[in-house]
């Protein structure tokens, strides 16, 4: 790649692993595609030769496959039921007004 050269890129989760006595993190298998001066939305990635072989688009510069861990969410908590208020009393002054 060179100035000028736009780098278009896109990312896959490939795979969900459990990480064995860890239930706060898990890991995903990723794979990172760029391509140079290539828009991502045809996806190109591979491309079959006269011969039948596949080899790489020519546009390919980088194909990554890596693994992350990520914090799992916290579980959701139930809501709360919410209480039933007792309605509210009326203020001295105004009860003396409503005798009256």
């Amino acid at each position: 790649a060179f100035a000028g050269d736009t780098i278009y890129a896109w990312s896959a989760v490939m795979e969900k692993e459990e990480i064995v006595g860890r239930s706060d993190v898990g890991a995903l298998r990723l794979r990172t595609i760029a391509t140079k001066d290539r828009p991502c939305a045809d996806f190109p990635y591979m491309r079959q030769t006269a011969e039948g072989q596949r080899e790489y688009d020519p546009a390919v510069v980088l194909d990554l496959d890596y693994t992350v861990l990520m914090p799992r969410r916290a579980a959701a908590k139930p809501a709360r039921k919410a209480k039933a208020k007792a309605p509210a009393k009326a203020p001295a002054k105004a009860k003396k007004a409503a005798r009256r």
